[in-house]
This record gives structure tokens, C-alpha cells and sequence, in this order.
């Protein structure tokens, strides 16, 4: 008598684990949606990390759920399990602009702005269009006290089309 073994595709689970991510994703957007109350976005916080739970079952060294998972830490302010996080995910694949961005928006928060500039500059370095990482490189520079230089970055991203709330508080600050 013959045996048959279930042999899992591994194609099949990261196909899977990428649906799940995107999904992740969503919940992600949706739970800093100003269009929703705290409850909502809770609720679309944990599902979020659920989805990504179900990732992480399938495909545990994943580098967008680990980037992402490390940005709920980020956001709830677990700084060291965010930067563990971020640093995992850049493991798993190298050169990922966003979590080069991450870093630097982790070191804005541990108050470490020229750390903050230094991770800003290798996410553009991965891709120059990364409007998040030019944007922090302002952060970091007002934060450093360069309002000149900074001031003319949140120029050029107001110049390239950047609508966002943090370049016109940015701006403000600089030109007090």
C-alpha cells in the first residue's frame, strides 16, 4: 500500500501570505482613518494584526509583514520591538526603501535626529521618488535646527504635489 503525503506548495503559501499582507494592509489604512471613531479603528488595528498573524503562519521571515508589524509598534510606542522589527525585515530583504524610512521616522521618535537623517538618506539612496523619506529628511533637519535647509525641503514637496498636514506644521516651525 502506497502512502500518499500532503506536500504543501510553497508558492501556493507566499500567494497566500501576500494576500494576507494586503489585506493587512487595508486594515493598516483604515485604522488611522480620520473618517472612523477609536472603537473602529481598534478594531481595524487588530485586524490588521491578525491578518498578519496568518502571514507570519505561512511565511515567517516575511520582509513587508515584518516592516509592517514593526510600524503598529512604532505607532502604539514600543520603539525597541519596532526598530527589532524593521531591522528583521531589512534582513529578510535587503534595500527595501520603506523600512529604511521606517528606521528613520523610529529614530525621530527616540529623539535621535541625525540618526533619523542618516536612515532618511539610505532610504532615498534605494529609491529616490520616496516622497516619506524626503519628507522625514526635513523632519530631521528642523529637528537639528537646519530651518534653512529644511524649509526648502518641505518647499520642494509642496512643489512636486505633497499635500500632508506634517510639511505645512514643519514649515510653521521653521519659519518661527
Amino acid at each position: 500500500m502506497q502512502s500518499q503525503h500532503h506536500v504543501q506548495n510553497p508558492g501556493s503559501d507566499r500567494a497566500q501570505a501576500a494576500r494576507l499582507l494586503l489585506q493587512a494592509n487595508l486594515a493598516y489604512g483604515e485604522s488611522n482613518s480620520n473618517g472612523l471613531n477609536h472603537i473602529q479603528r481598534l478594531r481595524a488595528r487588530q485586524e490588521c494584526r491578525d491578518y498578519l498573524a496568518d502571514a507570519f503562519q505561512l511565511e515567517p521571515e516575511n520582509a513587508g509583514a515584518l516592516g509592517l508589524l514593526g510600524r503598529i509598534e512604532l505607532d502604539e510606542g514600543h520603539l525597541d520591538e519596532a526598530h527589532h522589527l524593521f531591522s528583521a525585515s531589512l534582513q529578510a530583504q535587503p534595500g527595501q526603501a520603506q523600512q529604511h524610512a521606517n528606521l528613520g521616522y523610529w529614530a525621530l521618535k527616540s529623539e535621535r535626529p541625525a540618526l533619523a537623517e542618516q536612515h532618511f538618506l539610505e532610504a532615498l539612496d534605494c529609491d529616490r521618488q520616496s516622497a516619506a523619506a524626503f519628507c522625514g529628511v526635513a523632519h530631521a533637519k528642523r529637528l537639528q535646527g537646519q530651518f534653512d535647509a529644511a524649509y526648502l525641503h518641505y518647499r520642494k514637496l509642496l512643489e512636486t504635489g505633497a499635500n500632508w498636514d506634517s510639511i505645512y506644521s514643519g514649515m510653521l516651525s521653521c519659519a518661527q
